[in-house]
């Protein structure tokens, strides 16, 4: 009689053995998930950076950035300019104002994901009249 409830225990310990494991397992893969999703935003999210400041520097540099942003796939819509790459989606805004001395040109870069806004980027350029 002995022998049984020995073997009774030993298998009730392999079975608490076991259900530990699988918890810690689960445990374990729902970290693993939520790193890969973290990391594939990063990612996203660099990408956006990026890509913000280079058109950035480009339309700093040109002398029309409407015509610019044209060249380079834009498409004008009533918020702006917009163009799409892949998952990314970019709008532009720009916006002039004449002043006494120059022109002052103002707006931003906006991209998004598919769950919302990523980065905002302000842009301005003041560019001063010739006497």
């Amino acid at each position: 009689m002995r022998r049984g409830s020995q073997s009774r225990a030993l298998l009730l310990e392999l079975m608490i053995v076991i259900l530990f494991f699988m918890l810690a397992s689960a445990v374990l893969l729902e970290l693993f998930v939520t790193a890969r999703s973290s990391g594939a935003r990063a990612e996203l999210l660099s990408k956006a950076v990026l890509e913000s400041q280079n058109l950035a520097e480009r339309l700093y540099a040109a002398p029309d950035p409407e015509e610019k942003l044209r060249e380079l796939g834009f498409t004008e819509s009533k918020e702006g300019f917009l163009s799409e790459d892949g998952e990314l989606q970019t709008l532009v805004s720009l916006r002039a104002e004449e002043r006494p001395g120059g022109s002052l040109e103002t707006g931003f870069i906006s991209v998004s994901a598919g769950d919302g806004e990523l980065l905002r980027l302000p842009l301005s350029r003041y560019e001063e009249r010739g006497t």
